[in-house]
């Protein structure tokens, strides 16, 4: 019925609706909220001329130019009306939701906290080139999908050694990333067979983490092939897991 925000509906039939529901709800409680008993006198008068001006130009019998001009004067008084005491209604402190909900008012749009991610990434290594590992994020709870609800980005981190830590300490933070297909760079001085572990959460947009996944284990290849030995590429099988 309101159109661009406004609570007026434009069309005069949905106004006369709302104006009677208006007029009989503060008529019987004006006090609680915010208003005294001559306001809503006042307004329940100009609903009764407004009534009457409308019903004369519903009827092609009695309709005319001139009962357009009394009954959009009629409306013109109504409305200035409607919105003064509206404005005081919003304003005043014991005015609920729902009071404004009942009354047809604007209900103010409450921002809601965005909560920290639910659950933890699946983490899947999906190929090694030498010291070079690409990660694919997705969402642990529901593998259709990329990200968990409020995921915005994510933060790896990776470990070199043979057993990760229990705890946050230690571990080599290797950026943020609001993507979820992820290369990981080591250092290319690492040897072949080097261990290495990668872990990931999620966090929203308000830079809040969900849990970490469990570390994945890959041994790296070595910056540079040795004979016989052949690199793995897009395709072919994933880098042997500790």
């Amino acid at each position: 019925m309101a159109l661009n925000n406004d609570f007026v509906p434009r069309r005069e039939a949905d106004l006369d609706v709302f104006v009677h529901n208006f007029d009989t709800r503060i008529t019987a409680t004006p006090t609680a909220i915010g208003l005294v008993a001559g306001q809503a006198t006042i307004f329940h008068n100009l609903v009764v001329l407004w009534d009457a001006a409308y019903a004369v130009t519903q009827s092609h019998a009695t309709r005319s130019g001139s009962a357009v001009i009394v009954k959009d004067e009629k409306k013109l008084a109504l409305v200035k009306n409607l919105r003064e005491l509206a404005r005081i209604v919003q304003a005043y402190p014991a005015t609920t939701n729902e009071m404004r909900s009942l009354l047809g008012l604007t209900v103010p749009v409450v921002p809601q906290s965005q909560p920290a991610p639910g659950s933890e990434p699946k983490l899947d290594i999906m190929k090694v080139v030498r010291n070079d590992v690409s990660v694919q994020l997705r969402d642990s709870q529901n593998l259709s999908q990329l990200r968990p609800p409020y995921a915005k980005a994510a933060n790896v981190f990776s470990y070199i050694g043979n057993t990760p830590p229990a705890t946050a300490e230690g571990w080599c933070f290797q950026g943020g990333t609001t993507r979820t297909r992820i290369d990981v760079s080591f250092d290319p001085s690492l040897p072949m067979g080097t261990k290495v572990y990668l872990t990931a959460f999620w966090k929203n947009e308000r830079d809040m983490s969900g849990p970490a996944c469990e570390p994945v284990a890959v041994t790296l290849l070595g910056s540079a092939a040795l004979p016989g030995v052949q690199q793995h590429s897009e395709g072919e099988p994933l880098a042997k897991a500790a």
